[in-house]
């Protein structure tokens, strides 16, 4: 949580800014209960605005950091495919390769997709806040799942190509491989 009237960011999930005290978008009454910014007396126990948290405008960073994790993982590997040691940068190409022919696609085309798709993600999580509250936080949940379930699946893909390749290159299991001793 990024408080805007202070210019403090607090922990992921907190009900006040850490330095200024304010509650996030919302005032808070020493019983904990929430109330609208603009209210005068706690809406559940009326105790006076003199008990009342101050309330300041606010910028969830939770999925926004994610985004920005995900980006410059993906720049850090794209520096790794370039200036890794050959048996990695082998077989990232391979698997780029791979996927480029089963995709029928050149190399770059993926790598320009993957890097357009990281783009647009964030593009769509900021423009999020500018449409109304609810429409705004049923584009940012469907992020989330996206963002929650996207490394498992990407994990899985490139299990799979590695497996893929070390069959290619090793024969398939179970054939009879000529002994390397006998001449």
């Amino acid at each position: 949580m990024f408080c805007l009237s202070c210019r403090y960011a607090s922990p992921v999930g907190s009900v006040f800014c850490g330095r200024c005290g304010r509650g996030f978008g919302a005032r808070i009454c020493t019983s904990g209960h929430t109330c609208p910014p603009a209210s005068r007396f706690c809406t559940t126990c009326r105790k006076p605005e003199s008990e009342l948290s101050e309330a300041t405008a606010y910028i969830p960073i939770g999925w926004a950091s994610k985004l920005v994790a995900w980006s410059a993982l993906f720049a850090c590997l794209l520096l790794a495919v370039r200036h890794a040691s050959d048996d990695i940068s082998d077989v990232l190409a391979g698997a780029l390769w791979l996927a480029a022919h089963a995709f029928g696609v050149t190399e770059c085309a993926i790598v320009c997709g993957l890097y357009r798709a990281v783009c647009w993600l964030e593009v769509i999580y900021l423009l999020s806040f500018l449409l109304p509250a609810s429409a705004g936080q049923f584009v940012r949940r469907a992020m989330a799942v996206v963002l929650s379930r996207g490394p498992r699946v990407a994990w899985t893909v490139a299990r799979t190509l590695w497996l893929a390749m070390r069959l290619v290159a090793n024969g398939r299991p179970g054939k009879d491989k000529p002994d390397k001793k006998k001449g």
